[in-house]
């Protein structure tokens, strides 16, 4: 299946938007996408960071899974429709 190509912008944004999606994820403020070659060829990018705003100390720890399971779908789910556009 052919990828589609996009800025970082494009992708950090797009990804944002899905990861905001998911149920747990919605404290989630920010991201970053690096370049990152993948030798088995899947895609040429990662979520690197993740920035979340406060949240209560009692369900910090939940949040912190929901998070990083929401990390982990929403590049799943993106790397196998997009790659890095390298500029």
């Amino acid at each position: 299946m052919k990828k589609t190509l996009l800025t970082k912008a494009a992708l950090e944004h797009a990804a944002l938007v899905e990861l905001r999606a998911l149920h747990g994820c919605e404290c989630v403020t920010e991201l970053t996408i690096h370049h990152d070659p993948d030798p088995f060829g899947v895609a040429n990018w990662t979520i690197a960071t993740v920035s979340r705003a406060s949240v209560d100390p009692a369900t910090d720890e939940r949040t912190h899974r929901n998070v990083a399971r929401g990390v982990a779908a929403t590049q799943k789910k993106l790397r196998e429709i997009y790659n890095l556009r390298l500029d």
